[in-house]
């Protein structure tokens, strides 16, 4: 904006450390300039203080560390003296020439800021105030002050407070402020230093809370419902949806209330390494690329489109990384290509299905001759599990015929479920479900489909009351945030026991097998003999 004045002298302050490169250029004449000395020239322009400085304008002044000449002011304060940071620490750079020829009257910045303190306690007519931090602000730690803050103090306790200790000549000297706005000190009557006050009035509310004997907080999703839905049409992905997360869905789409941003920040540095979701981004991209170009095998070295679509660490530390990766996906590419045996491709199929009151609409895919196929590049864990489920009793209960065969990609190996149920069997479960989504539009379900998998496998093993005791100690153990990290599902945990105070009363237990123990019992893990 050419109006602007701040922002057209903040361009012209640019043009002008920009130009300082001009006058580095010209010290070594032919000689280019490396990278580490055009750093250090606009590091060092950018770190002075501006020339254009409201100095003396009346009022008080906020100005950078410049020479002024010991032109008087009744209060002077210096800010920010910690040690390292004032005096500034010399840069001896290997390109600097000054270093390697040292000779009398060269600048030290040290030296300047020697100086620039000198000048402004000459300065200084009624009172020269000076303030460093002397706690850390995380672990709060004391932290030392400028050598600069100290000779002077060690100056004036030798000359002018010869009588008095140490102690009590800081005592008198030195004001430690609090380092919290709702410190007690700041609200003391009868505070003895006159300098530890507050004007901010609104911070003693939060100091007298902290002397109140602490409650529970309510929880955030409390007993009430909500009105339940008049229109009984449901589409059959939402319903998948819906069993994703009913927590998440109730406050997204009931609630309309959005606890995650909806932007990820992007990292600056480049990964060495692939996380969990970078491994399963590479499988999927190999195997879509396999199945779309009709390959059997996928080479064990990433070709150059592979490395240009930035899924892999940089060479050369991206060869063991695809070789492992390409391992796992050929193996499922041999059962993708005995599955192509019986159909060259799989179909789909429309539904409208009328299920206890409710309408049921919505396509299903990944049909075969013989049922229901399906092929992830990764885990297949109770989650993925669950949404196929879901698809294939919608299949059966349209009078669709087979079985449901769900094969994932482990580290451990390929993984292969196989299950069938009868079309009685499917539209019964299939209206409990929607039994289900109809409360959860009404009220959030403490429901999650990996958690409920795993107190059922425990109850099995155990009685179901130790198995809610190890989800409860999976949850409040900090060193374990799976389910605790999801702020979701987290607005449904409060007190010492978050699910309930035994499997016989709780929500969690009673949703855990009404929704999960159908598809562990029909879903049978394979081995890929028997495949």
């Amino acid at each position: 904006d050419e109006q602007d004045s701040a922002e057209r002298m903040a361009i012209e302050e640019l043009q002008q450390v920009i130009a300082s490169l001009d006058q580095a250029a010209s010290c070594v004449q032919t000689l280019p300039l490396s990278w580490q000395c055009v750093r250090e020239t606009l590091q060092g322009e950018l770190a002075h203080s501006g020339t254009r400085q409201a100095l003396f304008s009346g009022g008080i002044n906020f100005c950078g560390m410049v020479p002024h000449r010991v032109i008087p002011a009744r209060v002077v304060c210096m800010l920010g003296l910690n040690d390292g940071a004032f005096p500034r620490q010399e840069q001896n750079r290997n390109f600097n020439i000054l270093r390697s020829h040292p000779r009398i009257g060269d600048r030290n910045i040290r030296d300047d800021d020697r100086l620039l303190f000198l000048q402004s306690l000459m300065a200084a007519q009624d009172v020269f105030y000076l303030s460093y931090t002397g706690q850390d602000v995380h672990t709060g730690e004391l932290q030392a002050p400028s050598p600069l803050l100290g000779e002077w103090l060690d100056f004036l306790h030798q000359h002018f407070f010869p009588a008095h200790d140490r102690e009590e000549f800081e005592r008198q000297m030195i004001c430690r402020q609090p380092m919290h706005p709702f410190s007690p000190q700041l609200f003391q009557p009868d505070q003895p230093h006159p300098r530890i006050f507050s004007f901010a009035q609104e911070w003693q509310a939060a100091d007298a809370g902290t002397h109140r004997p602490r409650i529970p907080a309510p929880p955030f999703v409390d007993d009430s419902r909500a009105l339940p839905p008049e229109d009984k049409v449901i589409e059959l992905d939402r319903l998948q949806r819906f069993f994703d997360h009913p927590a998440r869905f109730f406050l997204q789409h009931v609630l309309q209330i959005d606890l995650q941003p909806d932007e990820n920040p992007c990292k600056d540095s480049e990964p060495l390494t692939l996380d969990g979701l970078g491994e399963w981004t590479l499988r999927d991209q190999l195997l879509r690329s396999a199945q779309r170009r009709g390959m059997d095998k996928i080479d064990d070295r990433p070709d150059a489109l592979w490395q240009a679509r930035a899924l892999l660490p940089p060479p050369p530390l991206d060869l063991d990384t695809f070789r492992g990766q390409a391992c796992q996906i050929n193996a499922a590419l041999s059962l993708w290509r005995d599955w192509e045996k019986d159909t060259d491709t799989p179909g789909f199929t429309d539904i409208d299905l009328s299920i206890g009151g409710y309408r049921l609409r919505g396509r299903l895919d990944a049909l075969w001759p013989d049922g229901m196929r399906l092929l992830r590049a990764g885990t297949m864990r109770m989650h993925y599990r669950l949404r196929a489920w879901i698809a294939y009793l919608a299949y059966r209960a349209s009078e669709g015929a087979g079985k449901l065969w769900l094969a994932g990609v482990a580290k451990s190996g390929l993984q292969l479920y196989r299950g069938e149920v009868s079309q009685a069997q499917a539209i019964e479960l299939l209206r409990e479900l929607l039994d289900l989504y109809q409360q959860g539009q009404q009220q959030a379900l403490p429901f999650l489909p990996d958690l409920a998998e795993r107190y059922l496998l425990a109850a099995a093993k155990h009685d179901e009351d130790r198995a809610l005791d190890a989800i409860h100690f999976e949850l409040l153990n900090p060193f374990k945030e799976d389910e605790r990290r999801d702020p979701y599902f987290n607005c449904l945990l409060h007190g010492e026991h978050p699910l309930g105070t035994s499997a016989a009363t709780s929500r969690f237990c009673a949703l855990a097998a009404q929704i999960c123990a159908a598809p562990l019992a029909a879903l049978e893990l394979q081995k890929l003999t028997e495949a």
